[in-house]
């Protein structure tokens, strides 16, 4: 009886194993089975007509005037009037992404159009006579010459060229046997996917950013640096160079994806690398947090932001440029050598133990003082070490002799305030022009003194637990706020209707998000040039944020932004006030 009910149970798992399967399979576009697994770039639209539809309404909603058959008016620029199949999957797809070709120009590609009857589309870009491959010359409207066609399964093939249809038609294997479970995933849930391949794409991409360092490295070689500058630059930017190859020659594919509904669209972004390569491991070692905004004061807020990364293995990487930095030859005659040194190795001491930051910029009460105006708090295992940190890097910036034509000077003020038993360090930044400045840098003074306010950059730092508190204001009211919800861990922000909104569109258990209020950021932008668009009415809620939220789980990254309808029809209804028939 033991054994029956195991059987059973073994039976009817392996059923719904199955079941479950061919439903996964069956969610994704039907397109990926006609793409060649050894195609570089691909771009899918997973069913033509629910995209332009979403498209229309959304288009409806911001008053902005849209055909009344949108799809029919996009394949009606091709001349493709009949046949298509408007509820199938598209793709384009780019073949040899990379490889050396004898004629300059895009590299091969090939259209995948759902045809719902193959031979009244071919008829309607007057298809010629197939040869022995099955390939067709054919007239598409607004090219510039004869294009060619083919038939493979339920779809015509496309291309401004001959050589890409054969090749697309002779390649055996199909993507969609090749895809991971993550992007096979991505394709079922978005509307359109761009898939980079990067076996097949990777070593040319590498060429490329080594051809981007060479360059670089030439103009900085003419830059009016001196060598101390110039070798710490160098070394910052082979940094970023050889992350952008360890990225490509880590990873097995990259993904763009694109969501939309009637509430928002989402713009992703998804890498995937080898579990045991470098990049993999590091990712990999990136465990959630609980991430949130307590301990921030609340407000009406211009921006928020929370993240966290794992000490060991964030350390470890920075520490590796870092060790380059302070070993190169190029520093050993300069005076400054000791004071470098010593702020690397403060650098490398807050590294080891910081855990996260969380922090928030707020609406200025008087834009006149400066219109940036926030609060960070670091989580970090020696706080007092990290402000010390801070002010050696900023000294050694404003010595550094990067700001040509710039006066920056520093001024620092220990037991500035102490507010509640916090006490805090002042240290202001002020701007001014060199007497040998050249006059459009004057421009650019303005600016600085517009963010910051006339009397320059304003910091406080303080300490709180272990927390590094830290206030850009010149706003007494916010350095209390700021005390305040630190030390009693104020949920206010968390808890604010705007973030609350935002974690509805924020992955689950995400590593960072950042809330970006856009409507806000787009009504003080015109006030800066002038214009006064109407306020809301005080009992119209605020619209969502846009919202970026990243999660890394094993070795794959995934990015997204979340762009919330009201907020895309606010700011198109604010831009039509603001300039009217500039959107129509």
């Amino acid at each position: 009886m033991t054994h029956r009910i195991k059987r059973t149970i073994v039976a009817s798992t392996l059923v719904l194993a199955a079941l479950w399967a061919g439903a996964a399979m069956a969610a994704q576009p039907a397109v990926l089975t006609q793409i060649p697994d050894n195609a570089g770039v691909i771009v899918v639209v997973k069913n033509l007509k629910q995209l332009t539809t979403k498209i229309a309404n959304a288009g409806t909603r911001m008053k902005i005037t849209v055909p009344d058959d949108l799809l029919a008016t996009l394949m009606g620029r091709y001349g493709i009037a009949d046949g298509l199949d408007q509820n199938g999957s598209a793709a384009y797809v780019m073949l040899d992404v990379g490889k050396e070709q004898a004629n300059p120009g895009p590299p091969p590609m090939v259209f995948v159009v759902p045809a719902s009857d193959s031979k009244a589309m071919l008829k309607s870009i007057e298809a010629k006579e197939p040869d022995e491959s099955g390939i067709m010359q054919v007239t598409l409207a607004n090219a510039e010459q004869e294009s060619y066609a083919a038939v493979a399964g339920k779809y015509v093939l496309l291309s401004p060229q001959k050589a890409p249809l054969q090749e697309f038609l002779a390649h055996k294997g199909a993507l969609d046997k090749k895809l991971s479970a993550e992007s096979a995933a991505a394709f079922d849930a978005s509307d359109i996917v761009l898939y980079a391949n990067m076996p097949e794409l990777g070593p040319k991409a590498v060429e490329g950013i080594e051809r981007a360092r060479d360059a670089m490295a030439i103009q900085m070689g003419m830059a009016n640096q001196n060598k101390a500058q110039a070798a710490v630059t160098g070394r910052a930017m082979g940094a970023m160079f050889a992350l952008a190859t360890q990225c490509l020659t880590d990873s097995n594919a990259n993904l763009v994806t694109f969501r939309m509904n009637d509430d928002g669209a989402t713009l992703g972004g998804i890498g995937l690398f080898k579990a045991d390569s470098p990049m993999g491991k590091f990712i990999a070692a990136q465990k959630p947090k609980a991430n949130n905004l307590d301990g921030l004061p609340d407000g009406k807020l211009l921006l928020a932001a929370t993240g966290s990364l794992d000490p060991s293995s964030a350390s470890a990487a920075i520490n590796k440029v870092i060790d380059q930095i302070a070993a190169d030859p190029d520093l050993r005659d300069d005076p400054k050598l000791p004071d470098i040194k010593k702020a690397l190795d403060l650098e490398k001491q807050v590294l080891a133990g910081f855990s996260g930051q969380k922090m928030a910029l707020y609406q200025p009460s008087d834009p006149a003082k400066g219109w940036l105006n926030g609060v960070t708090l670091v989580d970090t295992a020696d706080p007092q070490k990290t402000i010390d940190a801070a002010l050696a890097m900023a000294r050694l910036n404003l010595t550094s002799g990067g700001n040509q034509g710039m006066v920056v000077e520093q001024k620092t003020e220990e037991n500035a305030v102490n507010i509640k038993g916090v006490s805090f360090l002042k240290s202001t930044l002020t701007y001014s022009l060199s007497p040998d400045a050249p006059r459009q840098m004057a421009a650019g003074i303005n600016m600085l003194k517009s963010m910051y306010g006339p009397d320059g950059l304003t910091m406080y730092y303080g300490v709180v637990g272990r927390q590094v508190l830290t206030v850009m204001s010149n706003d007494p009211k916010l350095l209390e706020d700021a005390v305040d919800a630190a030390q009693a861990g104020s949920t206010a922000l968390s808890r604010n209707a705007e973030i609350v909104a935002g974690n509805k569109n924020a992955q689950p258990n995400a590593q960072g998000v950042v809330y970006l209020p856009v409507s806000r950021w787009a009504a003080l932008a015109l006030k800066q040039f002038g214009l006064a668009p109407a306020d809301p009415p005080a009992d119209k809620p605020a619209p969502a944020p846009l919202v970026i939220s990243a999660t890394m789980t094993g070795p794959n990254v995934t990015t997204e932004m979340y762009i919330p309808m009201g907020t895309v029809i606010d700011l198109s209804a604010t831009i039509q006030e603001s300039f009217p028939g500039l959107i129509h």
